[in-house]
């Protein structure tokens, strides 16, 4: 018998952190600037900025992996003295 693994809810766990994220970022800059449209500007960059920055981080995080493991062995076993 083959057993179901339930399905997987990361795509909804994304969604609710951007809406909360956003709503972070107009709250902070409605607070801050005390005007609800550049507030509102503001969380519209955000949430384009950070989108591209994730989908590059993500696609690139393997070659950054791989670049943080080499500094890290080279440095951990660096000749002493």
């Amino acid at each position: 018998m083959q057993s179901c693994e339930p399905p997987s809810l990361l795509w909804l766990k994304a969604i609710i952190y951007r809406i909360v994220r956003i709503c972070i970022v107009f709250i902070s800059g409605y607070f801050i600037l005390g005007d609800t449209s550049t507030a509102m500007e503001i969380a519209g960059v955000d949430l384009i900025a950070a989108t591209l920055f994730y989908y590059y981080f993500d696609k690139w995080w393997c070659h950054l992996e791989r670049k943080i493991r080499q500094l890290y062995l080279k440095w951990k076993y660096r000749k002493l003295g």
